[in-house]
Parts: C-alpha cells; sequence; structure tokens
C-alpha cells in the first residue's frame, strides 16, 4: 500500500474527493465550526454540510486525530487526516457548489464502547465546477463505502470518523 504525500493533488485524488463528497449528505443538519452532535448518525449531516459549504476546516473537525482513510484499487493507497484535509480544501476551491445526497447506508454498533460502523454507504455528489457554463455538472455515484466512528468524551461529547474504507474494485472491503 502506497501512502499519498501533501502537496498538489492530481485529478485520480479530486476524483476522489467527489466521491468522498457523495457519502456526505444525510440527514441535513446545521452545522457550525464543527459538529457538535453526539448522535452518531449526525455525522451524514455534519458532512454534508462541511461540503456544501466548501469548508475545510469543518471537514477537518469531523475527523479524528489518528484518521485514516483507506483506498483500495489497483494504486491503493491511505492518507492521515493532514492529507485528507488538504485534499477537501483543493476540491473546494475548484468547485462553486457540491450537492451530496446519501442513497442507502446501514448502521451498527461497532466492537468498543462509543464506537459505531456506518456501513455499504452509496452516495451521490453532484459537482458544479467553478468554471459554470463553460463545464457541465459532474455527477458521481460512490458505492460500499465504510466509516467507522468514534464519540469523543467531554463537556461537548462529539462524534469523529477515525477510519474511513473505500471498496477495492471487486466490491469486497479489507477490515
Amino acid at each position: 500500500m502506497q501512502r499519498g504525500r501533501g502537496g498538489s493533488i492530481d485529478d485520480r485524488v479530486f476524483a476522489w474527493l467527489i466521491a468522498l463528497g457523495v457519502l456526505l449528505s444525510w440527514p441535513p443538519v446545521v452545522a457550525s465550526a464543527a459538529c457538535k452532535s453526539a448522535q452518531p448518525d449526525s455525522i451524514l449531516g455534519c458532512l454534508q454540510r462541511a461540503y456544501a459549504d466548501r469548508d475545510s476546516a469543518s471537514y477537518a473537525e469531523l475527523l479524528s486525530d489518528d484518521f485514516l482513510l483507506y483506498n483500495y484499487g489497483p494504486d491503493s493507497t491511505s492518507w492521515d487526516r493532514d492529507i485528507s484535509r488538504k485534499a477537501a480544501a483543493d476540491l473546494f476551491k475548484r468547485t462553486a457548489s457540491l450537492r451530496l445526497e446519501f442513497l442507502s447506508w446501514e448502521f451498527f454498533p461497532g466492537e468498543m464502547p462509543h464506537t459505531w460502523i456506518l456501513d455499504s454507504l452509496d452516495a451521490k455528489v453532484t459537482i458544479v465546477p467553478t468554471l459554470a457554463g463553460k463545464q457541465p455538472p459532474v455527477e458521481m455515484l460512490s458505492k460500499g463505502n465504510t466509516l467507522y466512528l468514534r464519540g469523543l468524551p467531554g463537556p461537548e461529547e462529539r462524534i469523529v470518523i477515525y477510519k474511513w474504507v473505500r471498496p477495492r474494485p471487486d466490491g469486497k472491503q479489507r477490515k
């Protein structure tokens, strides 16, 4: 597995971020700088808001400090929180708007206390490029993602994503 590096984000990363945005849209939640809800299913609405607002700081607040994204495929990669934040910031700069819809998912408690799994997450994103009118909107479908969530204790408990697994091309997951 190759580890991603910071710096410029190539078109493959841009396409991945589009797919990532697809995953993040239900139910709608009004979010501020960070998603303050302690309800695990609120993470989807918080992600939707971060993408709709194109707010990379809000997006980064939804990821744990030890966050890892696993992207399985011909060029398997894993990214940490900082690379994911930079990639999201690059996507947000390149788009005029993002519309996110979640199509389906399954929700399970995790193996450890205060952890949850959003599995079989299918989503669609519609992207309007910054050169609206010169480029048509792009619609992408992302199927079979898995988000691993953790509750962060404290006076304002909140939910964060600590692992994101994108499926291999054959649809099988590695855990």
